[in-house]
Order: C-alpha cells, then structure tokens, then sequence
C-alpha cells in the first residue's frame, strides 16, 4: 500500500454483504477467501476476521504470524472475546 492508495481487504469467515460495505468506504476487496493460506497468496493489506467462523482466533494468529494485518468483526463486542482478539494478534477490532 502507498499513500494515496486505497486499501485492500480480504475477507474471512464474513457474509457478502460485508464486502460491500467495505467497498462502499473505498477499500478494494480482493475476494472472500476459507482460509489463511488463500488470504496469504493474495497479499492484502489487511484480512478482515468474522470472530463467528470456524477456527478464527486461530486464524487470526495465524495471519498475523504469517505478517498480515488482521481486523476483527464481532457482532458481540464482548470484552473478553476484544481481548482474545487481539492478543491472538488482530490490530483492530470492529462490532458489526
């Protein structure tokens, strides 16, 4: 990413509308993807990480291990699951 240049996303575990909405805030959304070896190989910017789908802290530690930035999506935003989040290595976290 350079200045000036929009951000792209990938998206793991999320409904479609999400892409959209993120589209809609000028974000390039790469695609939607099952896991993090497929978000790895199209290099976004940032992996954005529906905390309801199979395995996701895992994979969001996963992500950031493999040097990706990863956004957390939560409909809960429960402290705890804030925490676990980002301790998993998400740099953000978002309640949808």
């Amino acid at each position: 990413m350079t200045a000036g240049s929009p951000v792209s996303a990938v998206l793991l575990h999320g409904p479609p509308a999400r892409a959209e909405v993120l589209r809609s805030g000028g974000v390039t959304v790469l695609g939607a993807v099952d896991s993090v070896e497929r978000a790895l190989g199209l290099a976004p910017d940032v992996l954005v990480v529906d905390l309801a789908g199979p395995g996701a802290l895992a994979a969001v530690g996963a992500a950031s291990d493999g040097g990706l930035a990863v956004l957390a999506v939560s409909d809960s935003g429960e402290h705890v699951e804030v925490l676990a989040a980002v301790r998993a290595g998400a740099i953000g976290f978002v309640v949808d």
